[in-house]
């Protein structure tokens, strides 16, 4: 009977023993990495290269200089914790609040820096940084276009314009009152055979910045090579043709200017130098001479100089 009983305990046991034995399994293996990481020899390791983070900085101030903006720390731990350790697990902080403009320095402690549990800061190099802050700005700076290259032969540039002619830049005061313009993007003008217009891009340099999104759009005049040509053309009087004589010179020389191909079409004949004399004229006066070119060349050729510019009559 007992022989009974104790096989039956046995069994017992045995089938609680195995029907847990993956929990147990896995239970020993932790207990033996805990065992094995608890008793992990201690290091003591040199970390560089480890980014400073700025808290504190005041409303409409920023940093435009750091005479190095990492640092080096010898940290003490657990072996296998120590020597995997990496730059993104550690932060290391300098308060810069209630500094004003200009050069300053933020003092770097142990106490500056957070590490995972179980390591444990020996010490920091530097101790100290020094850094230039700045009021922060923004004003509006005209924007310039730039071409490179030449057009193909016959063409020329008419016009270039920029819209909008002004971009709104925030950036550090010093450095923002300097700056007179900003460039756009390089445009070639080899290929370019027609009238061009896209958006460019605006090289705003570092630390300055667009205040807000803004699109700049840049547009080129392409068209005939235009060239001058003079003309001697007589003056004509409107209202009376007995003060003729009085008037000199008596002819003016006007210089157009334009495509070339429309240019060599107008004829001297089709320009006149007219003039009124707005009823009698006593004594001596000067009057300028009205220039009249054909109707089909408006918006095409321009009269860039009239000599003389104006007419003595006496």
């Amino acid at each position: 009977m007992r022989l009974q009983l104790f096989a039956g305990l046995m069994r017992e046991l045995a089938n609680r023993i195995f029907d847990n034995k993956w929990l147990k399994i896995l239970s020993l293996v932790l207990a033996i990495l805990l065992f094995r990481f608890s008793n992990q020899p201690v290091s003591v390791v040199r970390i560089t290269g480890v980014p400073i983070e700025f808290q504190g900085l005041p409303v409409g101030m920023e940093i435009v200089h750091i005479d190095s903006p990492v640092v080096s720390l010898q940290v003490r731990g657990p072996q296998n914790m120590v020597t995997g350790l990496t730059t993104n697990q550690i932060s290391v902080t300098a308060n810069l609040a209630d500094k004003d403009q200009g050069e300053r320095v933020a003092q770097l402690q142990t106490t500056n820096v957070k590490l995972p549990d179980r390591i444990e800061v020996l010490s920091i190099s530097p101790t100290f940084i020094r850094l230039r802050l700045e009021r922060t700005i923004s004003r509006n700076v005209r924007v310039i276009p730039t071409t490179e290259g030449q057009l193909p032969a016959g063409l020329e540039v008419y016009e270039t314009s920029i819209q909008p002619e002004t971009i709104l830049v925030e950036g550090p005061q010093r450095d923002l009152e300097r700056v007179s313009h900003f460039s756009t993007e390089t445009i070639n003008l080899d290929r370019l055979t027609s009238s061009y217009k896209s958006e460019v891009d605006v090289e705003v340099p570092t630390p300055m910045r667009f205040k807000e999104d803004q699109n700049v759009e840049l547009s080129i005049i392409i068209g005939e090579k235009r060239q001058r040509r003079s003309y001697i053309i007589p003056v004509s009087i409107l209202d009376d043709q007995s003060a003729a004589k009085r008037i000199t010179p008596r002819r003016v020389e006007v210089e157009l200017f334009g495509p070339a191909s429309l240019i060599k079409q107008i004829e001297s004949s089709e320009i006149k130098a007219e003039i009124s004399l707005n009823g009698t004229l006593r004594g001596e006066a000067l009057i300028a001479p009205v220039i009249k070119i054909p109707d089909r060349f408006q918006n095409q050729i321009s009269i860039s100089a009239i000599k003389p510019a104006n007419l003595r009559i006496n």
